[in-house]
């Protein structure tokens, strides 16, 4: 398993952990309760995935001194 599988993995777990208690709060079957789960969730797993590329340095190879950078200032080591 690669390391963006791996990434994608806990992302998508995270992000189901997260929905599945929301979606009986707010309706996926109304179109703006539904658009404010996908913005919910959708960042949910951006913050997710973001954090873990941090975490791994894996920004630092794909953006390198910027990524490096960047999680520095974040204070991620």
């Amino acid at each position: 398993m690669t390391l963006f599988s791996f990434l994608t993995l806990i992302m998508s777990l995270v992000v189901g952990i997260f929905y599945f208690p929301l979606a009986h709060i707010l309706s996926p079957d109304h179109k703006i309760t539904a658009f404010f789960l996908i913005l919910l969730c959708g960042g949910v797993g951006a913050v997710t995935y973001a954090l873990l590329a941090f975490k791994l340095h894996l920004s630092d190879k794909l953006f390198g001194p910027r990524g490096t950078r960047v999680r520095e200032k974040l204070g991620i080591k």
